[in-house]
């Protein structure tokens, strides 16, 4: 595979052979004349250096296109409780139109701050991928890991929603139902890679030993509720590697200048 980019430079992707990959390339038969749709905070040099008034002025600016009025003062005072708030009317309208998923992407930027900086390339098809995505395989996730290594390519949970470590880390309401609705476990496969630009783990290193006590009063009742055996912190925050970059500096050229990228082909 390879990634094309808007000044029409490629870079390849040598992948291997784990279930992800192959069903990942399935896809990509069908997927690769489509443009990424690429934004700004996809790219991990935009966000080392952005600040809080600008993911606010994004915010504010999409929350007009979807009727969603934002209080700038509470922003900047990232208060979890305002961002819980208007996170309601995302879940109640989003409906396909790109513009919720604008709003819903940095809105979470804006809870986030400043713990945004990344170390990989987001290349996502969003809305485009469309009814290629598909419910999640078991099986695709035995080669779940928590570390990746400069150039590796993968795939993580990507829901519309929270996993449950987010789910309390913004401290939600400790209601099961409200859990339920709004944490999800890794239910559907996404087309959406990541390119580590340097090593990485994927586990947090806030207050684990406190999320593991408090999960522990829920994760039974939540695992019924999804029909699944059990959910602990690295099935959330792990990572399937399915390829490799082969010229990891051509492409840390490439973001360094804020090229897009614009298509993957198979």
């Amino acid at each position: 595979m390879k990634i094309i980019f808007h000044n029409e430079q490629t870079v390849e992707i040598e992948t291997n052979s784990t279930p992800m990959a192959l069903a990942y390339k399935k896809i990509l038969k069908h997927l690769q004349h489509v443009p990424l749709e690429y934004r700004d905070w996809d790219n991990p040099c935009v966000l080392k250096n952005i600040e809080l008034r600008q993911l606010i002025d994004q915010l504010e600016y999409y929350g007009k296109l979807v009727g969603v009025e934002i209080d700038r003062k509470t922003c900047l005072s990232q208060s979890h409780e305002y961002f819980n708030n208007i996170h309601i009317p995302f879940e109640k309208g989003y409906d396909g139109n790109p513009n919720w998923l604008k709003y819903h992407e940095n809105l979470h930027l804006c809870e986030s701050y400043p713990n945004i900086k990344r170390k990989y390339l987001v290349l996502d098809y969003r809305e485009k991928a469309g009814l290629l995505i598909k419910p999640m395989n078991a099986e695709l996730l035995q080669q779940t890991q928590t570390t990746v290594s400069a150039g590796d390519v993968f795939i993580t949970w990507s829901e519309l929603g929270k996993h449950p470590y987010k789910y309390w880390l913004d401290q939600e309401p400790n209601d099961l139902k409200r859990m339920c609705e709004l944490a999800k476990p890794w239910i559907t496969f996404i087309p959406t890679l990541r390119v580590a630009v340097e090593d990485l783990s994927l586990v947090p290193m806030i207050d684990i030993d406190a999320f593991d006590a408090w999960w522990s009063n829920y994760e039974q009742d939540w695992c019924h509720h999804w029909n699944i055996p059990e959910w602990k912190l690295h099935h959330m925050c792990g990572a399937v590697v399915v390829g490799k970059i082969q010229n990891l500096d051509a492409l840390k050229s490439l973001i360094e200048q804020n090229i897009a990228p614009a298509y993957i082909k198979s």
